[in-house]
This record gives C-alpha cells, sequence and structure tokens, in this order.
C-alpha cells in the first residue's frame, strides 16, 4: 500500500517555553512501519482520537497480519480506554513518538503501546480506544524571537537550539538537521548587548526553512547596598553627602562610577535636632535600570553631658562647720534635653571627716542625665586656721561655800580686786558659776578687760564647797572621838585574845 502523507514545508517550533502552548490543528502524523493498517484522525476540542481501518476503536479484528504504527505528535499524552468497562486503564506519557503493534496476535492474544520505557498490553479480545490529549504541545514559530540571557549565567548556544524544534509533515520531527547558518553570541555571552543565531533545516525532499534567533544579554542582577547604622548627637547635623558615603555599594557588571543613587525620602532632615530614629530610603541603580531600595538607618542620640554650675571653691575657718547639704544647694545641673531633671551624686567626699581640720579638701560631684550621660566637677574645701592666737590672765582662784552665793557682779568685783594694771572697761563673758551658785563644783568665770580698742581675756576658777555650820562640826567631832574609842578598845581586845590563846596552847 502507497504511503500518503501530507506534504508541506518544514515547521519550526518552540519547545514549551511560551504560553502558547497548544496547537490549533491536528499535529499528529503517523507511519505504517510494518503490515497493512490504515490509520487516520477525528480531532475534537481536548483530543483526538485515533481510528484504524475506519473504525474508533482497536481490537483483533484490526488485522490479520502483523503490523507496527508509529506516531509523532506535538502533544505528550495518550490515554487507553476499555470500552467493555467503558473505564481508562492507562495514561501514557509520550516524547514525540509512540508505537502501536500487534503480532502474532492469535498466540499472544494482545496488542501492545509504548513510548520510550513506557507500554501497555491491551487484550485483543476487547475494544480499546487510543486518544492524544490536547494537554502540551508545541507552537509553531510565527514571530522573530527573542531569547533573554542573564550575563551573570548566561545560555549556551546548546541552550538556546534545544528549545527550538524542526517537524516536518513528511519526515515528522527532524530536530537533528539543525544547522547553525552564522551568529554572533557564542563569543559574546557575558558581554551585554543584542545578538543573532540564524538556523536552517533542510528534509529529505531538499525543502530548507530558515529561523532568525535573537539573543538580547542583559544584567538581570540588582546593586547589592550595604551601610552601617549612623549615630549622631541632636547638636550635629549630618549632610546628604556625608550619610550617602556610608553606603557599600557592589554589582555584578557595573562599575561604582556607573551606579546613580536617588534619595526618595529623607525625615532625617527637618528632624536632625529631634531624639529619635529615622530612616532614609535611597534607589540604586545600576546602567541597566535594575534598581534596590535600601533603607540608611539613622539614630539621633543625646551624648551631650548635663552642666553643673555654682560655687566651686571654699575658704572656711577651722572653727566654722559647712555642711554637705550647704554645698549641694549651692550648686545646679542642668541638660539641653532633660533640662532641670538631672540627678547630682556625690562621687568622692574627703572633707566630711576632716571638717574641722586644717587642710584642702574636695568633694567630687557628678550630674546625669537620661540619657546616662554624665558630668564631673570638683568642689575644693579649703580649711584654716583665720583667729590670732590670744593672751590670757589667769586669776586667783575665787573659793566659796554653797551657803555663800555671790551674784555677778559681786564676783566682777572680786576680779577687779585682783586687775594690777590700768583699763577702760571689764564685762564677764562666761560665767558657768551662774545658776549653779549652790553646788559644789569648780566653775570658769571669763572676762574682757579693754583698754582703748585693744583687749585681754581674763580666767578665774570659782571653787564651791559644801558648807558644814557649828551645830555638824560638833556631832562629826564627837563622833569621831567615840569612832577613836571603840577601835582602839576593839583593837585592844583581839590583841589579849590572841596573847590569851597562845599561853594556853
Amino acid at each position: 500500500m502507497k504511503k500518503i502523507l501530507y506534504s508541506i514545508s518544514i515547521l519550526l517550533f518552540l519547545l514549551g517555553v511560551t504560553p502558547h502552548t497548544y496547537a490549533k490543528s491536528t499535529n499528529v502524523i503517523f507511519r505504517l512501519i510494518e503490515g497493512d493498517v490504515y490509520a487516520d484522525f477525528k480531532e475534537f476540542e481536548n483530543d483526538i482520537l485515533i481510528r484504524f481501518n475506519y473504525n474508533d476503536s482497536i481490537e483483533a479484528r484490526v488485522s490479520d497480519l502483523d503490523f507496527v504504527l508509529e506516531f509523532e505528535t506535538f502533544y505528550n499524552k495518550v490515554i487507553i480506554k476499555d470500552l467493555d468497562k467503558n473505564k481508562i486503564v492507562k495514561e501514557m506519557m509520550i516524547d514525540q513518538k509512540f508505537r502501536i503493534e500487534g503480532k502474532a496476535l492469535q498466540n499472544t492474544g494482545y496488542i501492545l503501546i509504548y513510548s520510550g520505557n513506557d507500554s501497555y498490553k491491551m487484550n485483543a479480545d476487547i475494544q480499546h480506544e487510543i486518544r492524544i490529549i490536547k494537554e502540551t504541545g508545541y507552537k509553531e514559530i510565527m514571530f522573530p524571537l527573542t531569547f533573554i540571557s542573564n550575563v551573570d549565567n548566561p545560555l549556551s548556544m546548546d541552550d538556546i537550539i534545544s528549545y527550538v524544534v524542526a517537524y516536518d509533515n513528511y519526515d515528522g520531527f527532524i530536530s537533528d538537521k539543525i544547522e547553525i547558518v552564522e551568529e554572533n553570541y557564542s563569543m559574546n555571552l557575558n558581554k551585554i548587548g543584542q545578538y543573532f543565531i540564524s538556523l536552517k533545516c533542510e528534509d529529505s525532499s531538499k525543502n530548507i526553512s530558515r529561523i532568525l534567533l535573537n539573543v538580547e544579554v542583559k544584567d538581570l542582577t540588582s546593586p547589592i547596598v550595604n551601610s552601617s547604622v549612623i549615630y549622631t548627637n541632636y547638636k550635629s547635623k549630618i549632610s546628604i553627602q556625608d550619610i550617602l558615603k556610608t553606603l557599600e555599594i557592589k554589582d555584578n557588571y557595573s562599575s561604582v562610577d556607573a551606579i546613580s543613587v536617588d534619595v526618595l525620602d529623607h525625615p532625617y532632615e527637618s528632624n536632625f535636632d529631634k531624639i529619635g530614629q529615622y530612616e532614609m530610603i535611597v534607589s540604586v541603580k545600576d546602567e541597566s535600570l535594575n534598581e534596590t531600595i535600601h533603607k540608611i538607618i539613622i539614630h539621633v542620640i543625646d551624648d551631650v553631658e548635663p552642666i553643673i554650675t555654682g560655687q566651686l571653691f571654699y575658704e572656711i575657718s577651722v572653727e566654722e562647720t559647712l555642711t554637705i547639704e550647704e554645698i549641694l544647694r549651692n550648686i545646679s545641673a542642668y541638660d539641653e534635653i532633660d533640662k532641670d531633671n538631672v540627678k547630682i551624686i556625690i562621687n568622692q567626699d574627703t572633707y566630711s571627716q576632716s571638717k574641722h581640720t586644717i587642710g584642702h579638701y574636695q568633694i567630687i560631684v557628678r550630674a546625669y542625665d537620661k540619657s546616662n550621660n554624665m558630668t564631673e566637677k570638683v568642689i575644693q574645701i579649703h580649711v584654716k586656721d583665720t583667729t590670732n592666737p590670744i593672751f590670757l590672765i589667769n586669776l586667783n582662784q575665787i573659793i566659796l561655800d554653797n551657803n555663800n552665793v555671790l551674784n555677778e557682779d559681786e564676783i566682777l568685783m572680786l576680779i577687779k580686786e585682783q586687775i594690777h594694771f590700768e583699763y577702760d572697761s571689764i564685762e564677764i563673758t562666761k560665767n558657768e558659776y551662774k545658776d549653779k551658785e549652790n553646788i559644789p563644783g569648780v566653775y570658769l568665770i571669763e572676762a574682757e578687760v579693754r583698754l582703748n580698742e585693744e583687749a585681754v581675756k581674763l580666767q578665774a576658777l570659782v571653787r564651791v564647797n559644801q558648807f558644814i555650820n557649828n551645830e555638824e562640826l560638833e556631832i562629826f567631832n564627837s563622833n569621831t572621838v567615840l569612832y577613836i574609842i571603840l577601835a582602839t578598845i576593839g583593837s585592844l581586845s583581839i590583841g589579849l585574845l590572841v596573847v590569851y590563846k597562845w599561853r594556853k596552847q
């Protein structure tokens, strides 16, 4: 039987790499490799039915002789249905070609369908239906085709050509006949630009088809951008230029000089003197306009120390008492951010334990704001003796008893009697005797004598004795004599008793 095949021009198809993957025509051909069986097709919207000898099904009566049919199709799925059970018994994935063969049917009893390593045996006594499913296929290239190649990971020549399939109405798939006519891509894989690959394919009848593939090598990788977090205080404004200098930019293709940086948002600009965190948004683009959006973090902080003002030096007499409370009251601390809300503490104090000792001392005070910024001041304290020595005149002791009470004028009179030099005035400046006149003891009297502008201090001691009257003195004397007599008698008695015992022995 003469092989009747359609005679049309070679078609070049793109292998499943575009969204347009469904054929619009019956893209199936077959060849009778062996035997005498005729096949044709009935096309539906979603599948293509293979017919055998004008029957919609295949069974043992298809042929009395051995046969082998080979099919080529753009689609890659075949289903086999058992018509007796009305059930799909096999789904087979195919790669361009599959075969149906029946050999020694009277002996084997089955018809075999296979593609690659997959196969299925159909019982020859049961009617089966074979359909090619229009799920995936090829589409004829009807427009100039451009491949996009990443300069970082370029497509090889084999990669690009493998996407193209050549199909002939008589020879079927003849991709192995594709030849490169001319190209300028292979030597520019890593160079951005537009290149071409010219292909041709010739069928067994010397029909030739040509196709031109465009290849555009692009930089598809965005720049890598890093930056450090910026910390600045509210008193120092950082310029946009200085902020952008913190960017670390790397690009796979473009040089740093060819990269553009644009500021999209910059809230720090108007808030540089306000404590807080701000984000500068920048757009970084390479020569191919690949863009990276990056945030530069800016922290406006308070790292300015508070200010301590007030009295920081004291010079006092050894007789004076200067308290810590007074010292702290005479200083204050201020912070631009926290205002008066600043804490002052004493860090070191060499004065408190030596208040009345001549020497140089210091108190170190510290002030902290809410951001823990600290300032320190040293308060100097010079304790010295500023009083000249004085001369004192000691007077004779004044002896009184508690029954002989003198007032201050009488005491002053007794003091005057002991002064043997000229003076203008005299007054008592200290009187420990006053209000203790009836209490035996020794009391200090101090007086100041003035002559012209000079002053001399006097001091005298007043001794107050217990007063004893005559009756108490006579009783004391009688009691004393009696105590002496009794003591003498007692002593003699003890002596006699001792002598008596000695002699008796």
